[in-house]
């Protein structure tokens, strides 16, 4: 009876029925798909520990068939001393336990050291694509910074062009306004301003040019104080030594002159520094002086460094700066220029020093 039934079962459960009209698959959100990956991760962490549990189970069961066999080899003795073969196959049973229980630690050893270096794998590259990210966010954050400067340098020589625009349509406008009036007195007002400004001008061009040789001229003269001050010394030596050798000789005259002039101390070549802006000026530093101000000529800016006239070539706007020879040599106070760059950290100027 059973039989049949389970026949009439099978070919009721095989037999298609009709279906009703299925609906077209539902497309699957972000948040459906993280539920999806979850459960898929949940299922296979219980496989896992199913999987662990298992093997622990058969484990179990493969001790306890140990140790039933253990207990049924102690209790069947024979009296005829027979103990032999039932010690043997007990160290047998042990030996095979000890064996298969090393084997799945050596194996569980494995496993583990795998996936540490999977994971050390993992965190290595890990690492590296965040440097790398680092890297990649400094290298745009200099570029943007780099491109903000050169905005701004443009800008302002954009509104210093436009300024400039501005004045001199005032001006135009202004000469126009006059000659329109046609007012002599105006115009003879406007040209004694325009006389007056230019004397003025001349007078604060001659009193700075005046200045400047004044200090160049104390300049002079406390170097060569500090020259004779340093070079004292070895004239009186000098001196001296020849009056010990005069002595010597038994000469009736004795010459405190020295026939041979010492050399003055080298201090080496004077040179200058300058670098360009965007908007087209120049600063420089030199023997003189180390400049603040920009100039909006490279000549201009030498000359105020105390390098008139070096030679060297033009600097590029936003490569750093350029080594001109000023054509003489460095003097005492004095300013010695670095061998390097000063203005991308190459070293600063040293003040030089009078003595040997």
């Amino acid at each position: 009876m059973k039989p049949t039934m389970l026949a009439v079962a099978f070919i009721f459960l095989t037999v298609p029925t009709a279906l009703p009209a299925q609906q077209p698959p539902r497309q699957l959100s972000e948040e459906d798909l993280a539920k999806v990956r979850r459960g898929v991760e949940r299922n296979k962490e219980i496989s896992a520990q199913g999987e662990q549990q298992a093997a622990a189970k058969r484990r179990e069961d493969e001790l306890r068939r140990q140790e039933e066999a253990l207990a049924s080899d102690d209790g069947y003795e024979d009296d005829g001393g027979d103990d032999a073969p039932a010690q043997s196959g007990a160290a047998n049973i042990f030996d095979a336990f000890i064996g298969t229980l090393g084997s799945e630690m050596a194996k569980k050893q494995q496993e583990d050291l795998q996936r540490q270096r999977f994971l050390d794998t993992v965190r290595r590259e890990a690492e590296a694509v965040d440097r790398q990210r680092q890297r990649d966010l400094e290298r745009e954050r200099l570029a943007q910074e780099r491109t903000r400067l050169e905005r701004q340098a443009e800008q302002q020589r954009q509104q210093a062009i436009a300024q400039q625009q501005r004045q001199s349509v005032a001006n135009v406008g202004n000469a126009r306004a006059i000659g329109g009036t046609g007012g002599i007195g105006n115009s003879s007002a406007i040209s004694s301003q325009q006389q007056a400004a230019k004397a003025r001008e001349d007078t604060m061009r001659a009193n700075v040019a005046a200045e400047r040789k004044r200090l160049a001229e104390e300049r002079e003269r406390a170097a060569a104080t500090e020259r004779e001050r340093v070079m004292r010394p070895f004239v009186e030596a000098s001196s001296r030594q020849q009056v010990q050798t005069m002595s010597s000789a038994g000469g009736a005259a004795v010459s405190t002159t020295p026939k041979t002039s010492i050399a003055p101390p080298d201090y080496g070549p004077a040179k200058a520094w300058c670098q360009a802006s965007n908007a087209g000026t120049f600063q420089c530093m030199g023997p003189l002086q180390n400049l603040l101000s920009w100039y909006p000529s490279l000549e201009t800016a030498l000359s105020q460094a105390g390098c008139p006239g070096g030679e060297g070539y033009n600097p590029t706007p936003g490569h750093g700066g350029s080594s001109f020879n000023c054509g003489r040599q460095l003097k005492p106070n004095d300013y010695r220029m670095p061998t390097y760059d000063p203005y991308r950290g190459g070293g600063k100027p040293v003040l030089v020093k009078a003595g040997p």
